[in-house]
């Protein structure tokens, strides 16, 4: 593995200091073309594996590794643990370079931080491509079709109205990445990417999401924190294979009697929402092991958290408590609780300290508005 990683190559091209400030603007042109066709003298295309055209962020990948010249091969040597070709623009990319398609082993393309409009048909070509970032580019149009190694793609930020229709050519796509734009739904037509494991849709409008979510059988992880859900979506009870849901700051107020239906949750977190109880059958739920709660309207502890046996954190921050839940010791496997907070009121303090020290001796890390002293 080692040998293999040493003969990938890596270009490092700062195009700031490729061309001398004295040089004319006739003679620069354009400077990213003329990078990558540096890059192909110097090197074998074949050999790289990774692209990076990120906006001015190259001098984060300048401490990652070192590259030389083997003196016998000729080659680029990586010496360290990273692989790629590092290109720091001074000029925002309007669009990706179509020199790119000469790098044909190419695995990962980042052009965060550009001002790319068009995602280009020439994309499908590049028959290793795994990962594609475009995150911070303004996206109107995608253009590229189905790529069978294609398995993330990273469109945060880049002022989406709807999941554009060309990504559902791309069945193979495990990794979906459409945090902070403006999608108000997630259609049906987002069955079609059958091996999905994880959907980030944070911070965007979602208010309806369809019921054809439940074709996704290796979905695992949703990330719907910061949207415009009202209810939870019934389509998450029929999809028991989920483990992680996030919901946090939506405005859900109930969560489903039949919850208990979600067999492999091991993680969910509803900050922020609009809840004031919980569902008996939430501790039902055999694998949670994380749930956030903070930032709701719980007056009582919900009884049904107790049941809960593999439960490792919990978090009751920012809510109306007013009694110090002692109880909550009952739950053998806890290790963290956050109680921060709440209106409290403490009428016997030497059972309250009492309490707290048990938390102490049991390291279950506590995080409360009193202290053991």
């Amino acid at each position: 593995m080692k040998t293999k990683i040493l003969w990938s190559s890596i270009i490092v091209l700062l195009f700031a200091g490729i061309f001398a400030q004295a040089q004319s603007d006739d003679k620069r042109k354009d400077s990213t073309m003329t990078g990558l066709e540096e890059a192909r003298k110097t090197t074998r295309p074949d050999t790289v594996k990774v692209l990076i055209l990120s906006h001015k962020e190259v001098w984060k990948y300048e401490t990652y590794s070192e590259v030389t010249i083997d003196s016998v091969t000729k080659k680029q040597v990586l010496r360290g643990y990273t692989k790629g070709v590092d290109i720091a623009a001074d000029k925002k990319l309007k669009k990706l370079p179509k020199d790119i398609k000469r790098f044909k082993n190419l695995e990962e393309i980042r052009v965060d931080k550009n001002a790319i409009q068009t995602v280009p048909r020439w994309l499908t070509r590049l028959h290793h491509l795994k990962i594609i970032n475009l995150a911070g580019n303004p996206v109107r149009k995608m253009v590229f079709r189905k790529n069978k190694s294609l398995e993330v793609i990273n469109l945060m930020n880049c002022e989406l109205t709807q999941i554009p229709e060309k990504l559902y050519k791309n069945t193979h796509l495990k990794d979906l990445i459409l945090a902070n734009n403006k999608i108000k739904t997630v259609s049906g037509n987002i069955r079609k990417i059958k091996n999905l494991e994880v959907l980030n849709l944070y911070h965007n409008e979602i208010v309806t999401i369809s019921p054809d979510l439940i074709n996704l059988s290796k979905l695992s992880q949703i990330d719907l924190y910061y949207n415009k859900l009202e209810y939870f979506p019934s389509v998450f009870l029929q999809m028991p294979w989920l483990k992680t849901l996030a919901l946090s700051f939506n405005n859900i107020g109930t969560l489903p009697d039949d919850i208990d239906k979600m067999t492999n949750l091991t993680e969910l977190y509803l900050r922020n929402n609009s809840m004031s109880q919980l569902p008996d059958k939430l501790g039902k739920l055999q694998n949670l092991k994380f749930l956030f709660l903070s930032g709701n309207r719980f007056k009582a502890f919900p009884a049904c958290i107790l049941a809960l046996p593999n439960l490792e954190e919990l978090d009751m921050s920012e809510n109306r408590l007013t009694v110090f839940p002692k109880e909550v010791l009952e739950i053998k496997t806890l290790k963290w609780f956050n109680l921060r907070n709440n209106t409290i009121a403490i009428s016997d303090h030497s059972a309250y300290y009492k309490s707290l020290r048990e938390f102490k001796n049991r390291n279950i890390n506590l995080l409360a508005d009193v202290e053991v002293e």
